[in-house]
C-alpha cells in the first residue's frame, strides 16, 4: 500500500481530530461563562470604612486616598477594567483592611474576571463566613463560580447543594438551573 493512497484519509481524520478538540470549550468553563455575570458596584464609599472625624492631617490624607482609591476602583470595575480596579481596590485594602465587605468583594469578582482563581477563592470564602446577609449569599454564589472556574467540580456542587437547600436564597434559582446542568453533563460521561 502506498502512502500516497493512505494520505488524503489520514490528513481527513486529523483535521476533523483538530477541529472538534479546538471547538470544545470545557464544560466548566462555558457554564462559568453562561453563569458569571459582575454586579454592577452600587455603593461607592461605605460610611462605616471612614473615620467619624479626621483629627489630623493625616487622618485627612489617609481618608482621601482611601476615598479616591474607592470612586476610581468603582469606576474601573463598573467599566470592566478589572485589572485596574484590582489595582485601586488593593490600594484601598492596604490604607483599611479588611473592614469594607462592598470593595472585598468587588475586588473578589475582579480577581475572578482576571483569572485570579486563587485571590478570588480567598475572599469569596472569607465572605462567605463573615459577612452581612446578602453580602454572603453573594460569596456563596461566586464562590461556586470560582470553583467551577477553577475546575473543582466536586467543590461547586458542595456550594450549590447548600444554597439549592435555602429556597429564600438569593441564587437560589440560578443554582438549581446550574446543579441540573452540571449534573446532566456528569451523567452523559458514564
Amino acid at each position: 500500500m502506498k502512502i500516497s493512497s493512505i494520505l488524503p484519509s489520514l490528513l481527513f481524520i486529523i483535521l476533523v481530530l483538530f477541529s472538534t478538540s479546538c471547538s470544545n470549550t470545557p464544560v466548566n468553563e462555558s457554564l462559568f461563562n453562561n453563569y458569571f455575570e459582575p454586579q454592577p458596584a452600587t455603593n461607592l464609599f461605605a460610611s462605616r470604612s471612614v473615620p467619624d472625624e479626621p483629627a489630623t492631617k493625616e487622618d485627612i490624607a489617609k481618608t482621601k486616598k482611601m476615598m479616591s482609591n474607592s470612586a476610581k476602583g468603582i469606576e474601573a470595575y463598573n467599566n470592566h477594567q478589572y485589572g485596574e480596579a484590582i489595582k485601586y481596590f488593593a490600594t484601598y485594602m492596604d490604607l483599611v483592611g479588611n473592614k469594607n465587605e462592598e470593595i472585598n468583594f468587588y475586588l473578589g469578582v475582579s480577581y475572578l474576571a482576571e483569572n485570579q482563581v486563587e485571590k478570588a477563592k480567598e475572599i469569596f470564602t472569607r465572605l462567605s463566613k463573615k459577612s452581612s446577609k446578602v453580602r454572603k449569599a453573594e460569596a456563596e454564589w461566586y464562590l461556586v463560580l470560582t470553583l467551577l472556574k477553577d475546575n473543582d467540580i466536586s467543590g461547586a456542587q458542595k456550594g450549590l447543594n447548600k444554597i439549592v437547600k435555602k429556597k429564600k436564597h438569593r441564587y437560589h434559582e440560578k443554582a438549581l438551573s446550574l446543579k441540573q446542568k452540571i449534573e446532566k453533563h456528569l451523567a452523559s460521561l458514564k
